[in-house]
């Protein structure tokens, strides 16, 4: 255990750019570690099980676009407040393709450019039990290939989506047994699959969800978009035989909050229970306007909002209630570089002073 922590604070050091002119990205494989300066050379590299550490500071391409096996990419972060030593760990590509063979895949503390997608090739999809947590994303699409057409077998399941800011919509075509916990959700749902749960996200335009069967959304905060003249739920009408599990029907409504009306009259065999409906949007959180996301507000609910300890499980309904509240400065769960300070030049030792800060996570 000492040997692995003590690779793990060598790939921190790397990480806060001890190598500036390289800024490497390492491979941990066990106890082994490798260094590559692309992106798409680490992810090539990379064997069935490894982690792989980018750095923040700078702009990693990834061009290949496709995980095909299980890894674990954990970057420093992607606020600035919280990562100004490091930086944020950015990555610039339209696309991130989950394919067949990324089961058990997680992906934390990244800022990327584009969605996070599953599929998109003419082959059945099997994925089950991905991890994205702490991120910033464009949209979570499942699957790219199929959508919009309903063809395909997808069995992606069991995916757990906590924590992050999600700058799109999440259209889920195929898959089941999904959960979304303590987003924020900047455009709609549409296609949600079997059995999916939503729990204690703030959905900033919570327009046109489009429902499949035995959907639960609970302690969630749906903000209305005054340009936008669609009702908050709508349900999808038969789309045929290849579709037929997205009839609607058995979805739950419970504690959530609702700036304006719940769903549409269409909804049917939609339960609601407890829900909060009607509510003035200023008098919801502390600091927030609008329907875009900024790093600048600050979604605590205010202390005499109705939403305080009004969720089905007795804790606040959006980011900060419920079993995974939103963490301050986004972090990923590895240890932190708060601090470092790097000696420009030697010492009458001939050694480079290093003094670097690390705080642990709790979770």
């Amino acid at each position: 255990m000492k040997k692995i922590l003590l690779v793990f604070i060598l790939l921190l050091i790397i990480s806060c750019n001890v190598l500036k002119a390289q800024n490497l990205i390492a491979v941990q494989n066990g106890v082994n570690a490798s260094f590559y300066t692309t992106l798409d050379a680490a992810i090539t590299g990379a064997q069935n099980g490894d982690t792989i550490y980018i750095p923040g500071g700078g702009i990693y391409n990834f061009n290949n676009y496709y995980i095909n096996k299980r890894l674990h990419l954990i970057g420093v972060g992607h606020n600035n407040d919280s990562s100004q030593t490091t930086g944020v760990t950015y990555i610039s590509s339209n696309h991130l393709f989950l394919q067949n063979g990324s089961s058990g895949s997680s992906i934390e503390g990244i800022y990327l450019s584009g969605d996070v997608e599953t599929g998109h090739s003419n082959n059945d999809v099997d994925i089950d039990n991905i991890l994205i947590s702490r991120c910033n994303i464009g949209s979570i699409i499942v699957n790219s290939y199929s959508y919009p057409f309903c063809t395909g077998n997808n069995n992606v399941s069991n995916f757990l989506i906590k924590e992050n800011v999600i700058r799109g919509a999440i259209i889920g075509l195929g898959g089941s047994s999904n959960t979304f916990y303590n987003n924020i959700i900047g455009g709609g749902v549409s296609f949600t699959g079997l059995g999916t749960i939503y729990q204690n996200n703030v959905f900033l335009q919570g327009y046109y969800v489009i429902l499949s069967k035995n959907v639960n959304f609970a302690n969630n905060i749906f903000i209305s978009n005054p340009s936008m003249n669609l009702p908050i739920i709508v349900p999808y009408a038969n789309m045929g035989d290849n579709c037929g599990e997205y009839d609607p029907g058995y979805n739950m409504f419970q504690n959530n909050l609702f700036v304006v009306n719940l769903v549409s009259p269409y909804c049917n065999a939609c339960f609601e229970y407890n829900n909060l409906v009607g509510i003035d949007q200023n008098s919801i959180f502390v600091y927030q306007s609008g329907n875009t996301f900024s790093y600048t507000q600050d979604y605590h609910l205010k202390s005499n909002c109705v939403g305080k300890n009004a969720g089905k499980d007795g804790t606040d309904i959006g980011i900060y209630g419920g079993v995974f509240p939103w963490k301050e400065g986004s972090v990923p769960k590895n240890p932190h570089i708060i601090n470092s300070t790097i000696g420009g030049t030697t010492n009458s030792n001939s050694a480079l002073p290093i003094n670097i800060k690390v705080s642990a996570q709790d979770h």
